[in-house]
């Protein structure tokens, strides 16, 4: 065993930094697969990126280890370096997934934060000391491995590598064809309308010029509301993106289609409303620009052309509990600096590239949309656009910021309310509702784009186009902020607005209704029968000034892992509203008279117990369906 040349020595690192990658990204990719939870690029992806990162690191390590070697004047040969990368690579595996489970399972958080730090500290120096003896006393038995790997049998090993690093490749080139590929639709040989349904994520109603003319921030949906049937009542059956979504393509309330947890997707077994237009000849895109609308939640059902991919390397909102980026994320985070600066704004870092695969922004998704309406604009079609523009961090529509506040931070103040009405600073507050209201300016603006786009294509006056939010947010208004935590109206209550010119008046419509009464109300206006199965009611009753056939609206929020897993109900039948909140030790059972109290304020269920009583017992009923 003769001494070896530094390029032998680099080739044996690589070679065992390959090996440990592809370890990882089999085991990430089969557990994606496992649990159903993935998209087709994914796949390759979670071996590319982890081999990137192993044999980067396994770069760095023989930089490291030849400085060493150097000064302790080790004489190096073959079977000591494949012995040294080999159990290396053995303990740091066990490392990581040791960690990863311990985290998942123990301390339900990741590696290396304040609470399970000295544990983490503790697995490592064991393993460690462990790796140290195995490394120091065991050499001689590694002889006969060594052998095995030079042996004809290591042919296979390397034919797996091989052929994995052949899959990447072709992935790779597939998936830069298909990102920038758009569907042609096939001729519709049927007339009729063009549907266009756009949802506004976390859009609150209150915020919009067309509800509240202080705001100031919406004037092209003003100006098309103007012509169109508006609904100041409109409620969420929800207060996070993806059963609301579920339920606006379904027509059903969360607890029938059961996707209301982060880790479920819509069942393929539902009835989608893409999939009932697709069958009528209506040609079905999506444009969505949030991660919680991706196509493996089940929503792109339907849809032939769906495209969902916010960044071309997806990490965001993806199952990857068994990733080694998983596992890195707490070195990351400490090597990249803070997430929020010492002024509370958003690091550079964070909003550039930990965080850039978090959303399209409407400029993005305009340009995709402008262009499948370019080759499709003459085939009758069922177009779903979704905008993430009005989500937190809050960090778009700096240029319009300035005519909503005087005060001259350039990104989002970060506000740590770690509980329910913790003190926030006035400033701080008005502040952020700014930044929330320039965001929703930006994203009218592009609206605006798109209203001239359909106007110019001659489409505007051929569709029907309905827009619409899954939820709203919430500022301070029961002592918190964002959604997704509470059922109180500023999370609850979203625009609706139908545009149809020549079918539909322009009228405000003052009922209490729900976003997905959407999907019953498209297909009466295209008189296509309704499934028998759905919740949601047509719109077109109170379109045509009929008596709505429902005097109370329904939301849910179930438990959600991060909050402490309270499911929350809510149900208002006219103008009384109860909510109950699972035992929730922030948020009490409410019922408030929304005729006197909108704002939700004067608690009454303790005094009003008739009514409490009544409500609660109309939402058993309503919740054992």
């Amino acid at each position: 065993m003769t001494n070896i040349t530094w390029l032998k020595h680099l080739e044996i690192a690589l070679y065992f930094g390959l090996m440990t990658g592809f370890v990882f990204g089999f085991i990430d990719s089969f557990s994606r697969v496992f649990v159903w939870s993935f998209e087709w690029f994914e796949v390759y992806q979670a071996f590319m990126i982890s081999m990137s990162i192993t044999i980067s690191l396994y770069f760095l390590i023989y930089v490291m280890a030849s400085c060493v070697f150097k000064v302790i004047r080790c004489d190096l040969n073959d079977v000591f370096l494949n012995y040294f990368y080999f159990v290396s690579s053995i303990f740091f595996i066990m490392f990581i997934y040791i960690e990863l489970v311990l985290n998942l399972y123990v301390f339900s958080g990741v590696i290396w934060t304040s609470n399970n730090f000295f544990y983490s500290l503790l697995v490592f120096f064991v393993l460690f000391f462990g790796y140290l003896i195995v490394l120091i006393f065991f050499q001689d038995r590694f002889y006969c491995i060594f052998q095995y790997f030079k042996s004809e049998k290591s042919k296979f090993i390397q034919d797996i590598l091989f052929a994995v690093v052949l899959f990447i490749l072709f992935s790779l080139i597939i998936d830069l064809y298909q990102i920038n590929n758009y569907t042609i639709a096939t001729k519709s040989q049927q007339e009729g309308p063009n549907v266009i349904l756009i949802s506004l994520d976390t859009l609150r109603a209150d915020y919009l010029s067309l509800y509240n003319e202080s705001m100031g921030t919406s004037p092209n949906l003003k100006k098309i509301g103007k012509n169109s049937a508006v609904f100041e009542n409109a409620l969420s059956v929800t207060s996070w993106t993806l059963p609301a979504h579920a339920s606006i393509f379904t027509g059903k309330y969360p607890f029938n289609h059961n996707t209301t947890k982060i880790d479920q997707l819509l069942r393929a077994e539902e009835n989608t409303l893409a999939e009932i237009l697709s069958s009528n000849g209506y040609n079905t895109a999506a444009f969505v620009s949030g991660s919680y609308v991706n196509s493996k939640y089940g929503l792109s059902q339907g849809f032939e052309t769906y495209k969902d991919r916010l960044d071309f390397i997806s990490i965001a909102h993806t199952f990857d509990k068994f990733s080694l980026k998983k596992a890195l994320n707490p070195m990351i985070n400490l090597f990249s600096g803070k997430v929020y600066t010492d002024t509370g704004e958003l690091s550079y870092f964070y909003r550039n590239i930990l965080g850039s695969d978090l959303m399209k922004t409407a400029e993005e998704n305009n340009e995709m949309i402008f262009s499948w309406l370019e080759k499709n604009k003459n085939n009758k079609f069922f177009l779903f656009l979704h905008y993430f523009d009005p989500h937190d961090p809050y960090t778009l529509g700096e240029q319009f910021r300035e005519k909503f506040t005087n005060i001259t931070k350039k990104s989002y103040l970060r506000l740590d309310v770690d509980k329910r009405y913790m003190p926030v600073n006035k400033t701080d507050l008005e502040y952020v509702k700014s930044l929330y209201k320039a965001e929703i300016f930006y994203l009218d603006a592009y609206l605006g784009k798109l209203f001239e786009q359909l106007e110019n294509m001659e489409l505007i006056n051929k569709s029907i186009l309905i827009i619409t939010s899954d939820h709203g947010e919430e500022f301070y208004d029961h002592g918190n902020f964002f959604h997704q935590r509470t059922l109180y109206e500023e999370v609850l209550k979203v625009p609706l607005i139908i545009h149809y010119p020549g079918k539909i008046k322009p009228s405000v419509i003052a009922q209490r209704v729900q976003n997905m009464d959407v999907f019953p109300t498209i297909l009466d206006l295209l008189n296509i029968n309704k499934p028998e199965d759905i919740d949601a009611l047509s719109l077109m009753q109170l379109i045509k000034g009929v008596d709505y056939s429902r005097n109370w609206t329904h939301s849910a929020l179930y438990g959600i892992k991060e909050r402490g897993e309270f499911t929350q109900k809510s149900i208002t039948i006219n103008n009384t509203k109860l909510i109950t909140t699972g035992g929730h030790p922030e948020i009490s059972d409410s019922l408030f008279d929304l005729e006197n109290d909108l704002k939700e304020q004067n608690n009454l269920y303790e005094i009003e117990k008739k009514n409490t009583e009544r409500l609660k017992s109309k939402l058993i009923k309503i919740s054992s369906k």
